[in-house]
C-alpha cells in the first residue's frame, strides 16, 4: 500500500532525476487507496491527446519480469558516486549502463548495453519500497500509443522513455514521445507520474540501497 509519506518522498524528488526540472503535482499526495477507488476514471483518462482506452487484461505486475531504468545522465552520476571501484574497470568505464529491477524480490542489477550484468554491483530495495512498487504495477493499466491525424500539425518533441517493461513476449518502452502529437504507450492517468517519481527515487538513493549480506 502506498502511504502519504512514500508518495511525498517521491514527489519531493519529482522528475529531477530524469529531466532536471521540478514539477509540482496537486494530487500526488493522494494515497493509493483513493486512487483505486477511482480506478475506472484513471484507466480511461488520457496521458496524451487522442490516447486510446487501455486494453490490458492482466495486471502489469502479473506480466512483468524485469523493470528497466534506461541509461540517463542522473543514473550515470549516481552510479559513478556509488560504485566507483567497479566502474573504474576498463571493460566498464565506457559501457552504457542501465538498471534491471526485479519487481518480485526488489533486487537491482546494473547491466551494460549488451545486457551483460556488471559483476560485484547489486542493490536491494527495502520491503516497504518493494511493496510500494508492486502496488503501483498491480493497479496500473497501460494506455496505448497515440498517432496524429492526417491534418494535424505536430512540432518536434522527442523524449526518451523513463522505463522499459520486460514482459514475457516483448519489451515496452513507456513515456517515449516522437512529436507533440505522437507518443508511445504509457501507464494511464496518475500512475505514469507515480512510477516515474518512484524510479527517480531509486536513482537518487542508490547508495543507500547497496545490499547488506550477512557473513557466515
Amino acid at each position: 500500500m502506498l502511504n502519504s509519506r512514500g508518495i511525498s518522498k517521491r514527489n519531493l524528488i519529482g522528475f529531477l532525476a530524469f529531466t532536471g526540472l521540478v514539477l509540482s503535482f496537486q494530487n500526488c499526495g493522494q494515497n493509493l487507496s483513493s486512487i483505486k477507488e477511482n480506478s475506472s476514471l484513471v484507466a480511461s483518462s488520457d496521458t496524451g491527446s487522442n490516447q486510446k482506452a487501455p486494453t490490458t487484461e492482466k495486471s502489469i505486475y502479473d506480466k512483468l519480469n524485469v523493470l528497466e531504468i534506461p541509461e540517463n545522465p542522473s543514473l550515470d552520476e549516481s552510479l559513478s558516486q556509488t560504485i566507483s571501484g567497479a566502474m573504474a574497470k576498463p571493460e566498464n568505464l565506457f559501457a552504457s549502463k542501465r538498471l534491471y529491477v526485479d519487481p518480485k524480490s526488489g533486487q537491482i542489477k546494473v547491466v551494460d548495453q549488451n545486457e551483460v550484468e556488471i559483476q560485484g554491483v547489486e542493490f536491494c530495495m527495502s520491503e516497504e519500497d518493494v511493496s510500494e512498487l508492486q502496488a503501483i504495477l498491480a493497479s496500473a493499466q497501460m494506455c496505448s500509443a497515440t498517432e496524429p491525424s492526417a491534418d494535424q500539425v505536430c512540432s518536434q518533441e522527442f523524449k526518451y522513455p523513463y522505463a522499459k517493461l520486460h514482459m514475457d513476449s516483448d519489451v515496452v518502452a513507456v513515456g517515449e514521445s516522437y512529436s507533440s502529437c505522437q507518443r508511445g504507450p504509457d501507464l494511464c492517468g496518475e500512475y505514469s507520474a507515480l512510477l516515474k517519481n518512484f524510479l527517480s527515487y531509486i536513482v537518487v538513493n542508490l547508495k543507500s540501497m547497496q545490499c547488506q549480506f550477512e557473513s557466515l
